[in-house]
């Protein structure tokens, strides 16, 4: 498998030179993925292997309760958070205390959005600002955005992108998915997913983006700093890349609060958000980055054959990412010891 890697990575690196020689060649080949998608969208699954890697999935999510990816997993620790402003405070602890690994995968994330308020007094506690910390510690962090129909949404991912990825090399970012020029175009179809793992042992799962507008009390106080000052229902977002402005007077309007919950949780079912994470890192990195030496292909942590790190039933398809560039510890299982 490691032999693998290593050609797509010679593949990869063939087809970036050759595209930043010849940009005409890259746009028609765009154009050519778009055409093959649409002329035959079912091409990942149709293959002989393809089609039996479906199976074995649907054989394993057919023995789980409700057809899940993952079973019953008992003896975790989870606590809830109502309202933003309990669930941003325990981001910036759970984030804080990383020694290795950070994972995100947002809908939006807004890079200047305060986990800790009042913004004056905790400058240190901005989210990018923390992840630069961490990064400079040498944390890796690897963030996955939902990448917006410009026409219909403000979320601005590639703001998200190039602000963290310029903090330091070792925080990446992918967005996904593409809506034009590839072979998996997809118009208005998005992910909703917000999900937080630390060290591949604390995971945060729930209704919650790390962005602007969802920081809230109980009592839904009024007093936000620009972008976070916002009422949907009056006007969406504007110039989001600038977190100073706001296009709305708090004299006229006032905000739309933001009522939503959140959990995080340790044991043995973080080792599901982290195989969740992995496999849709991976996924990404194929479809739109594998040409980018820059985006590291991830392993899953332990040993999916016999279990070691993983507990659960062998999954086949988490073998071929042995060999990956990058792999953290499985260390899920600590809490029991």
């Amino acid at each position: 498998m490691a032999g693998l890697f290593a050609s797509v990575k010679e593949q990869a690196a063939a087809i970036a030179k050759s595209a930043a020689k010849n940009p005409l060649e890259a746009t028609l080949r765009r154009a050519k993925d778009e055409v093959r998608g649409m002329w035959n969208p079912n091409h990942r699954h149709d293959e002989p292997h393809e089609i039996e890697a479906d199976q074995r999935r649907a054989a394993i999510c057919d023995s789980h309760r409700f057809k899940s990816f993952a079973p019953e997993r008992e003896a975790n620790t989870v606590k809830w958070y109502i309202d933003g402003a309990d669930y941003f405070y325990a981001v910036s602890e759970l984030i804080d205390s990383a020694t290795e690994c950070i994972f995100i995968l947002d809908w939006w994330l807004s890079p200047e959005t305060y986990l800790r308020r009042p913004p004056a007094d905790n400058e240190e506690w901005r989210l990018d600002r923390l992840l630069k910390r961490k990064a400079l510690q040498g944390v890796k962090v690897y963030v996955i955005v939902y990448k917006e129909v410009t026409q219909t949404s403000a979320n601005s991912s590639r703001h998200t992108k190039n602000a963290l990825q310029e903090l330091h090399p070792n925080v990446q970012v992918q967005r996904h998915p593409d809506h034009i020029g590839a072979v998996d175009t997809v118009k208005l179809w998005s992910h909703h997913e917000k999900l937080l793992i630390v060290d591949c042992d604390r995971a945060c799962i729930g209704g919650l983006d790390l962005c602007f507008g969802r920081w809230d009390t109980h009592s839904h106080r009024t007093v936000f700093p620009g972008q976070d000052y916002n009422n949907g229902r009056v006007m969406d977002f504007q110039q989001v890349d600038n977190y100073v402005s706001n296009q709305i007077s708090i004299l006229e309007t006032g905000r739309m609060p933001w009522h939503d919950v959140h959990l995080s949780l340790v044991g043995s079912a973080v080792a599901d958000c982290v195989q969740h994470f992995v496999e849709r890192w991976n996924e990404i990195k194929k479809r739109k980055n594998k040409d980018e030496e820059k985006y590291d292909w991830l392993e899953f942590p332990g040993d999916p054959e016999t279990h070691e790190g993983h507990p659960g039933d062998p999954r086949e398809h988490l073998k071929r990412f042995a060999g990956a560039s990058q792999k953290f510890k499985a260390r899920w299982d600590d809490w029991r010891e």
